[in-house]
This record gives structure tokens, sequence and C-alpha cells, in this order.
């Protein structure tokens, strides 16, 4: 192994806070408040996570595991990495977004319990 997954994390999240450097610049050239708003909550999101998961190794070993897992699962069946981005990226997002939704309307929650029931049967 030329490198372990372990030793990967610290790459990995000084490029998630390097990224944020580009929406600082995007920001910066539009010339508005609210894009600069938006492109500090970034920084300031990805900088308090590296506060949160890097410093306690027991905090580390948690994404570290999860990708380990993950790594696992793949090599069992090529078809989870899909499962996986349905599930993260498609199914988590639009349960909330119901519910969000169903909070807002005037009916009182009845969409968003229907979606939420819909989601559930799929």
């Amino acid at each position: 192994d030329l490198l372990k997954l372990e030793n990967m994390f610290p790459y990995t999240l000084g490029a998630n806070l390097g990224t944020t450097g580009t929406t600082l610049i995007a920001a910066f050239t539009v010339k508005r408040a609210l894009a600069l708003q938006i492109a500090l909550v970034h920084v300031l999101f990805n900088f308090f996570g590296i506060l949160i998961w890097f410093p306690f190794k027991f905090m580390r070993d948690i994404p570290v595991g999860l990708a380990a897992f993950l790594g696992k699962t793949v090599h069992v069946s090529r078809l989870s990495p899909l499962a996986y981005l349905v599930t993260a990226f498609l199914l988590y997002p639009g349960f909330f977004f119901a519910i969000a939704a169903g909070y807002a309307s005037p009916s009182g929650g009845a969409k968003a319990a229907v979606t939420i029931c819909l989601l559930l049967f799929l």
C-alpha cells in the first residue's frame, strides 16, 4: 500500500477545505453580498467540520471506518455504489424536503405524510 486509508483522511479534509477557495474567488467576482455570505458559510462549514472530525482519534475513526465499510461492500457487490448514491443523494434529501414542504403547506403536513408514505413503500 502506498497510502493507507487512515493516512489519506487528512489529505481529504485539506482538499475539502481547499475547494472553498474557489467559492470565495467566485463570490468576489460576482460582487454580491449574498454570494460572499454563502461562500463564507461554505468555508466555515468545512473548517468547523475539520475541527470536529480531525483532532481526536476516536472521531477520526468514524469516517475512516465508514469508508472502509463502503470499500468492503463494493468488493462484495458492484451495485452497492449505485445503491449508496441513490440513497444518499435522492432518497434522504427527498425525505427531508418532503417533510419541509409539509410544514410549509397550508394543508398541515398532509403532503409530507403522503410523500413519506410513498417513499417508505417504494
